[in-house]
């Protein structure tokens, strides 16, 4: 997938494996929303974390290396299926993404991590307190997993993500037809950025469903 945010920072952080932010957290938390959306994740796939770093932020760079840019992450060529995502009468039609809310990418809602391809430095933001997190939210400028309902109809170019960061992807992709960032679709009244307490709500009731079945 393409970028879901402009992913910047240092090269350490205390509390990432090996101190290194671009290799994600040293432990990921047991959540309900980590053992939904990281289901059979490998996080280096077959590459240990110096390989990974030297193929996906080569020369020590804090840059990623994105899978096939110039298609904004998508797997067979630039984008070309127009799709118009609208609200349904009686039914919460959801997207989500990771990262900041600079950039216009989206996926369907609880799309599996190793689908998105993305980098591991996606879920640094996983061992923040879950307080915190619900203040965070709606700070357009915090780096972390955010869910949208769609209020209003707009277009998005729709298709498989290419592979990258050493996971599979093949996860549907969104990218905003005009470019509008996923905080510009909220400040327009096209998606309702929801609270963090309905979204940890939201994977409880996934987590309790498949335990029932």
């Amino acid at each position: 997938m393409a970028p879901e945010s402009s992913q910047t920072g240092r090269n350490t952080g205390p509390h990432c494996l090996f101190k290194n932010w671009r290799l994600g957290p040293e432990k990921l938390p047991d959540t309900h929303i980590n053992n939904v959306l990281l289901a059979g994740y490998s996080r280096f796939g077959n590459k240990t974390p110096k390989e990974f770093i030297d193929r996906w932020y080569p020369n020590n760079t804090t840059q990623a290396q994105w899978p096939n840019p110039q298609w904004d992450g998508f797997l067979s060529g630039p984008p070309q299926q127009l799709t118009i995502l609208r609200p349904t009468p009686g039914t919460k039609v959801l997207i989500d993404r990771f990262g900041k809310e600079d950039t216009p990418y989206f996926a369907p809602f609880n799309t599996a991590f190793a689908n998105r391809s993305l980098s591991p430095a996606s879920l640094n933001f996983t061992i923040t307190p879950e307080a915190e997190l619900a203040r965070r939210v709606d700070d357009s400028d915090a780096d972390m997993y955010r869910v949208y309902e769609i209020a209003k109809p707009f277009e998005v170019f729709a298709g498989a993500c290419a592979p990258g960061f050493e996971q599979p992807g093949g996860g549907t992709q969104y990218v905003v037809k005009d470019r509008t960032s996923a905080r510009g679709l909220v400040e327009g009244g096209f998606l309702r950025r929801l609270r963090w307490e309905e979204v940890v709500a939201l994977y409880k009731g996934i987590v309790e469903g498949e335990d029932r079945g």
